[in-house]
């Protein structure tokens, strides 16, 4: 096999992996499937490390020591370094709750685990995904691990011929893409961190390395042609796909097969193609591309919790700008050194790598164990903490069968009975509904993103890919189950139904329980809730309408909170605007003008908004934990306010009488 020579087209398509996915994190939204930049990334090394790997094997000069410690000296430098530098800006910028996660993810990156960590606790596509200083790691993590047994792989295979192991790579690669377009749609974030999954996308690029044994195609008519519908695939994926196609998938494809012809057929100067990933912008970023993808998510994730709300333009501009500087100063002043020998031999190398891993997990340790360091400035960071806690109600497993202990409330003797039956948005009504009358008896009957409605069960309700056929099979048990509880416990005089309803605008189509679609309109689903009304009512129970509070697609809670930790007003600084309120508000507030000409409706944006700015506070206290759930104080300080018990009890007594 052919020694590799440097490639400067690779430093290109380095670039061309690198840049789409610090725009996308920067919230480009033409970029839609600009993450896919890791997935050229793993083809890139898959094809990098088994030239060297199956070279060095050939001419029996590979040693496992020489392997690790050229992985050390590229990898750890710039990592240590970014872990230091987020230590102190974790210290003065993350609540408790944050910097418990951060710690937490310090130890685990650092041990390589970060993957498995991330899946534990993060959807990667949800907004919450953007504060998390340490995320990008997972992929790191995913290399890591590739690597430790990759070289085992190879070395079981040496005496083997070359074509014999490319088919090997090639069976093993394929079990792995199986195995991610299973695990796309039954363990989708599993699927998204995880080795078993990613390694095929590794094995592409180690098949082309086998393949082409360190040559690189003669130029002609079907290597430009092949170039250029690589760079059209890749840039392609950037554009038209996205999120929602459940990747790494079949979908992933696009940008594997891309970045494989890409390596294939450029190379020879003089071709466009090369001539265009040889630029020298090009060639210059992704010399610095390590540097840049380490740096980026830090610096993103930072800059946001400094700010109440999402970055400017122009700030985003500037901390893109300062990635790039950083990555170059970076790249010059400690990678490149820690590469070289003659400055830091073997012996330095594991002495400094040794001591810098010890002191981060140790840092991350303290931290963690105290959850998060709740006395930072007196106190201040515990106080935000409480005052900014989730509802969930009485419990977050409200959709159980049999109905747990923990979802009933029980009251006085003389209290009537209420079902609250919904969402989210119907779990964090509880406490308020209790603070309002504390020796009320109440059941809760919810599950996430699942609306009441009987007989109409949204399919993929965020548009993310991840609430398919599964997920809408159970939210179809749980609101048959939920109805069918309600109808035979005569106790329960009255139902509260309550759903942010924006499934309705968002969801991808319904499923009625005789499994026909229905189309996503408030036309085609507002008759599917008039008749779970209806059926309540035949069933003996008053039926009354929360709305949900008014939605926005900023982070009003983050905001709050971050105002108290400043020492800003968040009254001032953290004003909602009607004319901000999330898409599908005006559809969902429609709807329930609907409802309330035959029923009793509550729509708390008509009880918050006025004069096209709606509070975010209550006697003093912030109501929005997110964008448009309340947090435990805020719920009950609102279910006082508005006396929630009076509204669902009175008057729907009066409307019985009148």
């Amino acid at each position: 096999m052919t020694k590799l020579q440097y490639r400067p087209e690779l430093d290109g398509l380095r670039a061309l992996a690198v840049v789409p996915v610090i725009l996308y994190h920067a919230g480009l939204q033409s970029l839609s499937g600009g993450f896919l930049g890791v997935d050229v990334f793993f083809v890139i090394s898959g094809y990098l490390i088994t030239n060297i790997l199956y070279s060095e094997m050939s001419l029996g000069k590979f040693t496992f020591l020489g392997f690790y410690e050229r992985r050390a000296r590229r990898i750890l430098p710039t990592l240590f370094l970014v872990c230091l530098a987020c230590i102190p800006a974790a210290y003065f910028l993350l609540m408790p709750s944050d910097l418990y996660e951060f710690a937490g993810s310090l130890v685990s990156v650092n041990l390589f685990a970060s993957n498995f960590f991330f899946w534990s606790q993060t959807d990667y596509f949800a907004s919450s995904s953007d504060l998390k200083p340490l995320l990008h790691t997972w992929s790191l993590a995913v290399e890591e691990q590739f690597y430790i047994f990759f070289p085992f792989l190879l070395l079981a295979m040496r005496k083997l011929p070359r074509k014999t192991v490319l088919y090997v790579i090639l069976a093993l690669s394929l079990g792995s893409f199986l195995f991610s377009v299973i695990g796309s749609r039954r363990f989708f974030d599993a699927n998204f961190f995880l080795l078993p999954s990613r390694a095929w996308e590794l094995g592409a690029g180690a098949a082309i390395a086998l393949a082409l044994g360190g040559r690189i195609l003669s130029p002609s008519r079907l290597t430009q042609i092949g170039s250029w519908t690589g760079i059209i695939m890749v840039v392609g994926s950037y554009i038209f796909l996205d999120k929602t196609m459940l990747m790494p998938g079949l979908f992933s494809l696009f940008p594997v097969l891309g970045t494989v012809l890409i390596i294939c057929c450029t190379g020879h100067t003089g071709t466009l193609s090369t001539r265009l990933m040889t630029l020298k912008p090009m060639i210059w970023i992704g010399l610095i591309s390590y540097s840049a993808y380490l740096w980026h998510q830090p610096i993103f994730a930072f800059a946001r919790h400094m700010s109440l709300f999402e970055l400017s333009l122009t700030n985003m501009i500037f901390v893109i700008g300062l990635t790039l500087v950083l990555a170059w100063l970076t790249t010059k002043y400690v990678e490149a050194p820690f590469r070289n020998r003659k400055t830091f031999n073997f012996t330095k190398i594991v002495q400094v790598s040794s001591a810098l891993c010890v002191l981060i997990i140790a840092i991350g340790i303290v931290e963690y164990s105290s959850h998060g360091m709740p006395d930072r400035k007196h106190g201040l960071a515990a106080n935000i903490e409480q005052a900014f806690q989730k509802t969930e109600g009485l419990s977050p497993n409200c959709h159980m069968s049999p109905l747990p202990r923990d979802c009933i409330k029980a009251g006085s003797a003389d209290r009537k009975t209420i079902a609250v039956w919904g969402d989210s948005f119907a779990m964090h009504l509880v406490d308020g509904v209790i603070a309002s009358e504390p020796d009320v008896n109440l059941y809760q009957l919810t599950m996430h993103s699942c609306p009441p409605i009987r007989d109409a069960t949204p399919f993929n309700p965020w548009g993310n890919g991840q609430k398919g056929a599964n997920w809408t099979q159970q939210c179809q048990s749980f609101n048959n189950q939920a109805s069918q509880f309600i109808a035979d416990n005569p106790d329960i005089d009255t139902v509260v139904l309550s759903s942010q309803f924006a499934q309705i605008v968002r969801a991808e189509y319904f499923v009625s329980n005789d499994n026909q679609h229905i189309t996503t309109s408030v036309e085609t689903v507002e008759p599917k809730i008039l008749d779970t009304i209806a059926w309540l009512k035949k069933a003996g129970k008053e039926v009354v309408i929360i709305g949900p509070m008014p939605n926005s697609d900023h982070n009003i809670g983050r905001c709050l909170a971050k105002s108290q930790w400043f020492g800003l007003s968040g009254k001032e600084n953290c004003l909602l605007h009607t004319n901000e309120l999330a898409k599908g508000e005006l559809q969902i507030e429609g709807l329930l003008t609907d409802l309330a000409m035959h029923h009793r409706v509550l729509s708390l944006k008509n009880e918050l908004c006025h004069d096209g700015v709606c509070d975010v506070m209550v006697a003093n206290t912030p109501l929005y934990y997110d964008g448009g759930h309340l947090t435990t104080e805020g719920s009950r300080a609102l279910g006082k306010a508005l006396h929630f018990y009076d509204f669902i009890l009175n008057d729907a007594r009066e409307k019985r009488a009148g």
